[in-house]
């Protein structure tokens, strides 16, 4: 079986890899700040899911694994530091985002069995099957998504009309409807992304035929981006999260190979600042935050494939 993918020329046809699984402790490793620790690998290695918080608990959705997309949901418990199944997606995806409002988990775009997606669905806390919503006007692969308040902003990714796109679009949870945003200043794919003081922002990412450093913001009601300090290490694909006003890019992917580098911007100060390498460099890790950790799970040893991983590795800021 074979793996269908966007690379950076478009659709692509990825030879069958094989994961390796590497050994873990079962118990995730005390940690000080700017520090990395280990948890206990995942039951399935997979790149390119999606990862969010619900029920406290950390919920990483499809991705691709070596025998192509999944539809699987692997729940990670972070205080028995363990792994349950969840309820399947109703269609394998990989390159999803994900973003939790309240007690409700959302899933957007990626791509499907025949390219970009538009699928979007919800998990409540407890549910035992996902609700079908409004699908993403515009279908998108390797998409980023952020909230403000109700409104999930949908950013950027790959379309089948164009990669890279600066596409944006504000999904409303209250009504399930859609409306169009305001464009990405710079098109653009693979995007770290998420929500400080009811401003988006959307860093790294991959454009036209090479990494990005572009750093970009949407305040609320805002009628475009603001261009922001270039990140300095250009990666996309990085685990991503935000705390305590800051938003974290961990590892990800530069010039194909996967990186170790992180890196953390403060819009305080409008500036980027270096932090320890992850443990093992990974592209399209999924990246979730819950009390006070950033959480990497899985990815792959290159932006293209490779070797998967089940890796657990875990930052704390």
């Amino acid at each position: 079986m074979s793996l269908i993918r966007f690379t950076r020329c478009g659709l692509a046809i990825l030879p069958l890899i094989v994961a390796v699984t590497t050994v873990r402790p079962g118990v995730a490793q005390a940690a000080g700040h700017n520090s990395w620790s280990a948890g206990p690998a995942m039951p399935n290695a997979v790149s390119a899911a999606a990862a969010s918080v619900l029920g406290g608990k950390i919920f990483v959705i499809g991705g691709a694994s070596s025998s192509g997309l999944t539809d699987i949901v692997q729940v990670y418990d972070p205080v028995a530091k363990s792994w349950s199944a969840g309820v399947p997606l109703p269609a394998p995806v990989s390159g999803a985002a994900a973003v939790t409002i309240g007690t409700t988990l959302y899933v957007f775009g990626g791509y499907g069995a025949s390219g970009p997606s538009g699928g979007a669905y919800s998990l409540a806390a407890g549910g035992t099957a996902w609700q079908t919503l409004a699908n993403v006007p515009t279908p998108r692969g390797d998409v980023a998504a952020a909230a403000v308040g109700n409104i999930v902003y949908v950013i950027g990714g790959n379309s089948q009309a164009t990669l890279r796109t600066s596409t944006v679009e504000a999904y409303n949870t209250t009504t399930n409807t859609w409306a169009t945003a305001p464009s990405l200043l710079v098109g653009k794919s693979e995007i770290s992304a998420g929500t400080i003081a009811k401003t988006v922002y959307a860093a790294g990412g991959y454009t036209a035929n090479e990494d990005t450093g572009d750093t970009e913001a949407l305040k609320r009601k805002a009628k475009s981006w603001s261009a922001l300090a270039m990140e300095p290490a250009q990666t996309n694909q990085a685990c991503t999260g935000v705390f305590k006003n800051k938003l974290y890019m961990l590892g990800g992917a530069h010039d194909h190979p996967a990186v170790s580098s992180a890196t953390a911007y403060a819009p305080s100060t409008n500036s980027w600042a270096a932090l320890t390498a992850m443990r093992t460099a990974a592209a399209y890790a999924a990246g979730a935050v819950y009390k006070g950790k950033i959480y990497c799970f899985g990815g792959a040893s290159t932006d293209t494939g490779g070797t998967y991983y089940d890796l657990t590795q875990i930052y704390t800021p």
